[in-house]
């Protein structure tokens, strides 16, 4: 079934690109031609595959965007936001708020910037430049789309119960986003490495609690809303996609250049 169904595909794409109107690209643009035909290849991940991707991480960032612009307005959503800052303030005690800073500084820029340098160096050294590569598109990408976020949304702080002061827009948390950004795509290469299921399975159990407690850190010390936290984590996973797609297009060029 899956094979007539490739084969039916396949049959149409060749369909498309032989009508007249295409045809005429082809002989007044070669090089735009085949550019669009190879974004259809099944076999390459480059075509079909990425073309796949990239419509659906643009398409639901935009949505996002859009959708985030209505909900973020209301006063339902708004009176949700209030009200668990107000609760975590409530129950807040020193010590373990102690504890969730120390936690919190895993998601700052410098901290991320300095662990960035380091791993590349190791990714290096081990040849595999592509990671860098899929990294900074990662953390690059994710830190730009927040700067625009919060110039966008220009949404304050929980500022009347923040454990410490920090002058920046809330909207969307800028630690959740590089928690997902930079701690997804490391925990991402070191399941995709470990031999044992077990092994597998206990990376991405630590990934999965590391991620969250970077995200509840920053409610409970109250400088970001659960909105703020909730939108950090859905653009840091758009651009974990990206970047992960970045690598496994060069592995797959790799592949089809390499001599037999």
């Amino acid at each position: 079934m899956i094979r007539e169904i490739l084969s039916f595909f396949r049959k149409g794409v060749v369909f498309i690109f032989m009508t007249p109107f295409l045809m005429k690209i082809r002989r007044k643009f070669p090089g735009l031609y085949w550019f669009l035909a190879r974004r259809f290849e099944l076999r390459r991940f480059s075509g079909m595959p990425l073309t796949l991707l990239v419509l659906a991480v643009t398409s639901n960032f935009l949505m996002m965007l859009d959708v985030y612009e209505d909900i973020l307005n209301t006063k339902e959503f708004v009176a949700v936001d209030d009200s668990v800052a107000r609760f975590l303030y409530g129950i807040r005690i020193d010590l373990v708020a102690r504890f969730f800073y120390l936690v919190t500084q895993l998601g700052n820029q410098y901290f991320i910037l300095a662990s960035i340098i380091t791993v590349s160096i190791v990714f290096i050294t081990r040849k595999k430049t592509y990671y860098v590569w899929g990294l900074l598109v990662s953390v690059a990408g994710s830190s730009l789309t927040v700067l625009l976020g919060k110039h966008i949304f220009k949404i304050g702080r929980p500022l009347q119960f923040a454990y410490y002061h920090m002058d920046s827009y809330s909207f969307p948390s800028g630690h959740s986003t590089a928690a997902i950004a930079f701690y997804g795509l490391m925990f991402y290469l070191l399941i995709r490495n470990a031999k044992k299921i077990k092994s597998k399975f206990a990376l991405l159990a630590t990934g999965f609690i590391l991620i969250l407690t970077i995200g509840f850190s920053r409610m409970y010390l109250c400088e970001h809303f659960l909105s703020d936290v909730v939108g950090g984590y859905l653009l840091g996973f758009l651009w974990l996609l990206l970047s992960i797609s970045v690598i496994l297009w060069e592995e797959d060029r790799m592949r089809r250049i390499k001599p037999r």
